[in-house]
């Protein structure tokens, strides 16, 4: 049973369905290296490194976390990493694109406690994420 279950089973598997296989898509390519997101670090990369710098630098810090557009996440990561989750997750591009707006501010959140970037391993670091909260439980 992967880390994504035990949360699933923790939660009474009350998710969304296609939250819950985006936000699973998004930790698997991030435990086997990212695919196409790069890791935890290529992924706060290439969020930092577009157009949305401000947002992301919300859901890193300590106050409130700004909304972002799918066409946002898509210009930030790119069609390539869009397809990768939507493929892995087993949902439309479209899908996909919604939920990673909707998931990646909590993650980023959840993963920055302090407004301080993870020095951990990715596999350690997800082991004490509230998925309830990423998924709105």
């Amino acid at each position: 049973m992967g880390l994504f279950d035990s949360v699933k089973g923790m939660l009474g598997g009350k998710l969304p369905s296609s939250g819950d296989k985006i936000l699973d898509a998004v930790m698997k390519l991030l435990q086997k290296g990212g695919g196409s997101l790069g890791g935890f670090g290529g992924l706060l990369s290439k969020l930092q490194s577009s157009g949305i710098a401000d947002k992301v630098g919300s859901w890193v810090g300590t106050g409130k976390n700004d909304a972002v557009t799918p066409d946002e996440v898509e210009g930030a990561l790119g069609a390539d990493a869009v397809k990768e989750v939507a493929a892995t997750a087993g949902v439309s591009q479209d899908e996909a694109k919604s939920g990673l707006a909707n998931i990646l501010p909590k993650l980023i959140d959840q993963v920055t406690p302090g407004g301080k970037l993870p020095t951990e391993q990715i596999g350690k670091l997800l082991k004490k994420v509230d998925f309830s909260k990423i998924l709105g439980g």
